[in-house]
């Protein structure tokens, strides 16, 4: 029986209430104190705090200021591979102030990568026209292509030496012994030029010889550079130097 206020009824229901909190029931999960959610929980039948997922996930990462890889040979970017504070990949000392050769300098050096692909066994010659501070061709001595050079004994010049042949003598009869067949580095690269060459500068390894200076001085090149001089527009054509 229920009195007026239902207390007989509000103790079933109270009953009902620590059941179902102590036992499973069919289709729900078992209440255990722990958490569906992945947070951490205390579980009341072994007295303890469950971690999370996220805790045990947390476990395995790596920390922010440790680096697995540290000391990794295999790793050319990271670990052993890093370079020592202050390093510099220009081989320059980490303190000392850093120069840049001026245009001159730097194309001469380019001039001369250049002379390593030309094939005379007298004089390798390398040259570079430039126009406003920009590359337009190169070019090397060397026998027209497809042709037998002189590094296979093809020139009747590049079989003698200095003695017998000096520097600047003729090369241009055919049967004489200093006759040259290769183009020369300046014509091979009035040759192959990818504009204009009016106002360049020719940068070359060594100085031009007569016919090179005329034939620059005919593609409109106002100056000719090689280490240790100089002609300006007018001394490419000035015959007494």
């Amino acid at each position: 029986m229920t009195d007026e206020h239902g207390n007989e009824e509000n103790r079933r229901w109270q009953a009902d209430a620590q059941t179902d909190a102590t036992t499973p029931r069919i289709g729900k999960t078992p209440r255990t104190g722990i958490h569906e959610c992945g947070s951490a929980g205390f579980d009341a039948s072994q007295g303890r705090r469950v971690p999370s997922s996220a805790d045990q996930g947390a476990s395995n990462r790596v920390p922010m200021d440790e680096n697995p890889d540290e000391g990794d040979p295999g790793h050319g970017d990271r670990g052993g591979d890093r370079p020592a504070p202050g390093h510099s990949h220009t081989g320059q000392a980490p303190d000392s102030p850093i120069t840049v050769p001026g245009w001159d300098e730097y194309f001469l050096g380019i001039a001369a990568a250049v002379s390593a692909r030309a094939k005379c066994t007298r004089r390798r010659v390398g040259a570079v026209l430039v126009h406003e501070h920009r590359i337009i061709a190169t070019g090397y001595n060397g026998a027209a292509p497809g042709r037998p050079d002189c590094l296979e004994g093809a020139c009747p010049r590049g079989r003698l030496g200095y003695a017998e042949v000096p520097a600047f003598s003729d090369y241009d009869v055919p049967g004489a012994p200093g006759f040259c067949i290769a183009i020369h580095a300046e014509v091979n690269a009035l040759l192959f030029a990818t504009r204009d060459t009016a106002g360049c500068t020719a940068y070359v390894t060594d100085q031009p010889c007569p016919g090179c200076r005329k034939a620059l001085a005919a593609a409109g090149v106002v100056r000719a550079v090689w280490p240790g001089g100089q002609f300006d527009v007018d001394e490419l054509v000035d015959w007494s130097r």
